[in-house]
């Protein structure tokens, strides 16, 4: 398995990746290349080969990421969708009624008119939160998206503004340990952020 970056090279020698084992690639290009280092001198940031492309770490190179490069030229590369774990969490539909109560002077409730469905008050409006888990980074993202209880709830379009929001402005940020369990922590907070919004609607 390759992956040719010979259109990256500015002399358009041949230069590409072969696949060697457990996410590692190997560099292969006609000339030396250059090795960078971290300024610990010991830790590999890029690799330069002649004419090209700059390799470093955090590049991309199709749908991967470059997470580590070694001085023999291998190139630890990550699928980046599987460097995420994003769920989605919905309110259920809910509706706010009244009931009547007969209460003494002090307002204590002494029974309960037989009103067993109570009386329509309004529909409550729904709500989805996108939780993002990014591995590399070891922290957690949340986005929320609401339907006004006058539109239609649609998953798709909750889903994509969610996620987006999560992305790019997230409601709440976790900094996530090595001994977290990463599900409990995620319902844990998605719970959280929607009893606050529901609070927030009543």
């Amino acid at each position: 398995m390759k992956i040719d970056l010979t259109n990256q090279n500015r002399y358009g020698e041949a230069t590409y990746l072969e696949y060697f084992a457990n996410d590692l690639w190997q560099l292969h290009t006609p000339h030396a290349y250059r090795i960078i280092y971290e300024p610990d001198n010991t830790t590999v940031f890029a690799i330069d080969p002649s004419g090209g492309p700059f390799l470093s770490v955090g590049s991309r190179i199709q749908n991967k990421k470059i997470t580590a490069i070694f001085r023999s030229g291998l190139i630890e590369l990550k699928n980046i969708d599987k460097m995420e774990s994003i769920k989605y969490f919905y309110t259920p539909a809910l509706q706010v009624r009244s009931f009547n109560l007969l209460c003494n002077g002090d307002g204590e409730v002494i029974e309960s008119a037989p009103d067993f469905g109570g009386t329509y008050v309004k529909d409550l409006p729904r709500m989805v939160v996108c939780s993002i888990y990014d591995k590399e980074h070891k922290k957690m993202y949340f986005g929320t998206a609401v339907c006004s209880s006058k539109d239609n709830f649609c998953k798709k379009t909750a889903r994509e503004i969610s996620y987006k929001r999560a992305k790019e402005n997230p409601v709440h940020t976790i900094d996530v340990d090595d001994l977290d369990n990463i599900a409990d922590l995620s319902r844990t907070t998605v719970q959280l952020i929607m009893n606050a919004g529901q609070c927030l609607n009543l």
